[in-house]
Order: C-alpha cells, then structure tokens, then sequence
C-alpha cells in the first residue's frame, strides 16, 4: 500500500474517531452510563458477546476454507485459513469499505491469485446481505415507501447481473485493455476472473457462501439486540435489522474504515428515531463498539503469526 493511501486511510479514521467523539461528548451521560452498565451488564455477559464478534471470525474462516477448498485442488487448511482471515481482518479494521479483507492474497503469495479470486466472491454476498437487510428492514418499518425502497434492491439485482455478464463473456477485458499498465498484468487479470467466474458457477459456493454470510452477519444483529434487551429497550428483532442494518450500510457507504463514527451515529439517530430512550440508544452503540477491542486482540495476533507463517513458504 503506498504512502498516499496510507495517510488517506489515517485521515478517514481520524474524520470517524472525531464523529465519534463528537457523538459521545454531547450525548452520552457518564455518569449514567457507569450506572447502567455496572447494574445490567454484567461481565459474564460482555464475554459472551464478545465470544459471539469472534465467533464470526472463526465462520469467515470456515466458510473460506470450504469455498477455497471446492474451487481448487491444492487444498488449504482450516488453520491457514483462520490465520489468513484474521490477519486480512486486521488490516480491513483500518482500511475503507472492508476492502482490506481482499489482503489475504498478499500474506500467502503462492496461493495469492487463488485466495483473491475466493476472496472477492466472499466480498459479493457479504454485500448482497448487509444491503438486502438494510432494504428488508427499511421496507418493513416504512412500508408506504414499499415501492421506493425496492427500487434500491432492483438496481442492484440488475448491477450484480451485468458483473456476471461481463465476467461470464469476458466482456470486461474490453474495458481495461486501453490502459498501458494491463499488459503487464494481463495474464494475472485474466487468471483471477477465470477463477471467480468457476465459483460463481458452482452451486456449492454460491449456497454455501450466502448461507454463512447470512449467519455470521445475523450474530451481529443478534448481540445488538441482547445488548438493547438488556438495557431495557422494548425493541423488536426487525427494529433492530432496520436501525442497525442502515447504519452498517451508512458506515461501509461513507467509505470510513470500521465504518467509525458515521455507523454509530446512524443507527443512534434511527433508534432514536422509533422510541427507543436516547440514554439506552447511545449506550448501546458504545458497547457494540467496544466489541471491537477483543477483535482486534485475536485479529492482531493472527496478524503477527501469518507474517511468519506465510513468509516461509514464499
């Protein structure tokens, strides 16, 4: 990554922590918000949630593992694959739009090509999900703007079915080839889309990927809801897609690393929005966010050993 990159990233974080920040100051009460976690959040409770944001982890693994493993014959392990899902995972928390899950490949130059193509297919339904519930969930609370919102999901059936046109007929070398540097890598392109285009072909990883994307992205929305539970919010599982699917989708859009700050900020407003207390709404959003530290813990780890795992098999 070079160093422009580098100090846009920072720079987005830094516009998210302030949002946050921002958020905290003017609506969180610390005093209050002491009182109401150390009387209805207890630490076996925070625990297990905790367990449940690094649950996931171990789902992307298991799922890429399986993916990977039905496209290609040179197998990968399911520790390799845990390694290399926290260790990209550890670079997408500081990188816009989760892109920096795409790193895998990096880590694992051998395989690199494979694990991208994998990887990219991953990013597709992990999409295709956080949009589809955002929608499902806007549609239902506002269901007199029916016809507006389903024109959101409309487009993007239609964009997701040009992708896999250009792919399936190669139309989309087309659009690239004018560019001087695609020479150099023409052979590189070429084999990535080849692989893709064997995954999205295959029944197996498009069940397989949409089902584990659909459940490792449904554990965030249920600690969400416990967290609320918890807390004393009167709220409904569809309230909870609504308010926190919107805001996860504001976060990836706003292209903001973690979706910091503008995710929060979001999903604060929307359960404000449809009575849930504001004390309750902003205490609920710092302790989901604060779910990120034990992910960071294992993700860093991971981190530290793909480099040394990985740089011996290069």
């Amino acid at each position: 990554m070079s160093k422009k990159k580098i100090t846009r990233n920072i720079l987005l974080l830094l516009v998210g922590v302030s949002i946050f920040v921002f958020l905290i100051a003017f609506k969180l009460d610390i005093a209050s918000f002491v009182s109401t976690i150390s009387g209805k959040i207890s630490w076996g409770f925070y625990v297990f949630i905790s367990l449940l944001i690094i649950l996931q982890l171990i789902l992307r693994s298991l799922r890429f593992n399986l993916l990977f493993n039905r496209v290609f014959e040179d197998k990968i392990s399911l520790k390799d694959s845990f390694l290399l899902t926290g260790a990209s995972f550890f670079v997408a928390l500081a990188t816009p739009g989760k892109l920096g899950d795409t790193t895998r490949g990096l880590f694992f130059r051998k395989k690199g090509i494979e694990i991208t193509a994998i990887t990219l297919v991953e990013y597709s339904f992990d999409a295709f999900v956080i949009v589809g519930i955002a929608l499902w969930g806007s549609a239902f609370i506002y269901r007199q703007h029916l016809s507006k919102i389903l024109l959101a999901p409309a487009l993007l059936v239609v964009g997701l079915g040009s992708l896999f046109f250009l792919l399936k007929y190669s139309k989309i070398e087309n659009l690239v080839k004018k560019f001087s540097w695609y020479e150099k890598i023409r052979g590189k392109i070429k084999l990535l889309v080849s692989h893709i285009k064997t995954g999205i072909k295959s029944r197996f990883v498009l069940s397989i990927g949409f089902i584990f994307s659909c459940l490792f992205i449904s554990i965030y929305f249920l600690i969400f809801y416990l967290v609320l539970c918890r807390l004393g919010a009167n709220i409904s599982i569809t309230d909870v897609l609504f308010c926190a699917g919107v805001g996860m989708l504001i976060g990836t859009l706003t292209f903001i690393p973690m979706g910091m700050g503008t995710r929060d900020a979001s999903t604060y407003g929307l359960l404000c929005l449809i009575g849930i207390e504001p004390e309750i709404a902003i205490s609920s959003v710092v302790i989901m966010r604060s779910l990120t530290i034990p992910l960071i813990l294992v993700c860093s780890l991971c981190y530290l050993l793909a480099i040394n795992r990985f740089a011996d098999k290069e």
